[in-house]
């Protein structure tokens, strides 16, 4: 820490960004991916850093103010990015300093691909994995409901094509 309070402003700053690149691109991994492969400049490029402002939030440090230009953004999401991939090489720990979640830190776990029997690794901070776990949740929740519908709409189906003297037509599930 007396090392990092001995930094001039200009080092400190570029700190700041690297660890702010790190949170972004451990919260949202594929989109920092995909925004590398664009063209700087671009207007694909400015369209994921779009997509992607949700995940600033939380790797923003309260008090802070959120001035990147978007080839100072891309830049630190490179070296985030490549700081990522690194310690999950060497299996260690990330420092995020430019994060809210108080753990300042990057937990990188493996999860299932959706349909596939491969897993991946997903480094995120410990809020950022809050926050997916209640989306989860809403998710689970979302899809129970319209699992309920969707009964509650055959069943009504079947009743109307058993009622009557069997001219109705046939009913069909969309």
């Amino acid at each position: 820490m007396n090392e990092l309070a001995a930094l001039g402003t200009d080092a400190k700053r570029r700190i700041d960004y690297v660890a702010f690149g790190t949170c972004v691109a451990a919260s949202d991994p594929d989109n920092a991916s995909a925004l590398l492969k664009t063209a700087a400049g671009s207007a694909e490029e400015r369209q994921v850093m779009v997509t992607m402002v949700p995940k600033y939030a939380a790797c923003v440090s309260e008090g802070d103010t959120f001035n990147l230009s978007r080839a100072d953004l891309r830049s630190a999401l490179a070296e985030g990015a490549y700081r990522l991939a690194l310690s999950q090489s060497l299996n260690q720990e990330v420092i995020v300093t430019g994060t809210r979640d108080p753990s300042k830190s990057v937990q990188c776990k493996q999860i299932e691909s959706p349909g596939t029997h491969l897993r991946k690794s997903v480094c995120m901070t410990e809020a950022n994995w809050a926050a997916r776990e209640r989306e989860n949740e809403f998710q689970a929740k979302e899809d129970q409901r319209h699992f309920r519908e969707y009964q509650e709409r055959l069943q009504t189906c079947i009743t109307y094509s058993l009622g009557g003297d069997g001219s109705r037509p046939p009913c069909r599930m969309n």
